[in-house]
This record gives C-alpha cells, structure tokens and sequence, in this order.
C-alpha cells in the first residue's frame, strides 16, 4: 500500500517536472514568435504610428523573419 502511494507520488512529480521544464510539447510553442506589448482588441494598432514598416523592420530584427502581429481581433 504505501509502496503503491510513494510510487504514484513520485510519477507525478516526475510529470510537473517535465511539464514545467517544457520537455513535453505544448500548443503555445507552436507558430511564429509573438510581439510582445499586444493591448486587448486593437492589438498591435497603436505601435505601428505614421511609418509602419520602419515598425515591422525592428521587430524584425528583434523576432526573425517570422513573428506573429495582432491587428485588432485578427491574427
């Protein structure tokens, strides 16, 4: 009986660890890096100001090629 506690025990916390060490894949590790600083919706909107491709150029350079906007309620 206790042999059966101790082990269930240690499998769980042998799964937070994993868990929490991002060992075990999650749905947010998939797609593109997002920007941060993104308000609830409108977004990236207000960032983006009178010249918004000198605004995608740096987060280029700080995200990759590849990073995720939010416009608004759209992605």
């Amino acid at each position: 009986m206790f042999a059966t506690i101790l082990l269930s025990l240690v499998v769980i916390i042998i799964l937070i660890v994993i868990k929490k060490l991002k060992l075990w894949g999650s749905s947010e590790s998939s797609g593109p890096p997002e920007v941060a600083g993104s308000l609830p919706f409108i977004g990236h909107v207000l960032y983006l100001g009178r010249k918004p491709e000198e605004v995608f150029m740096i987060w280029g350079r700080t995200y990759g090629k590849l990073f995720s906007v939010n416009l608004g309620n759209v992605k």
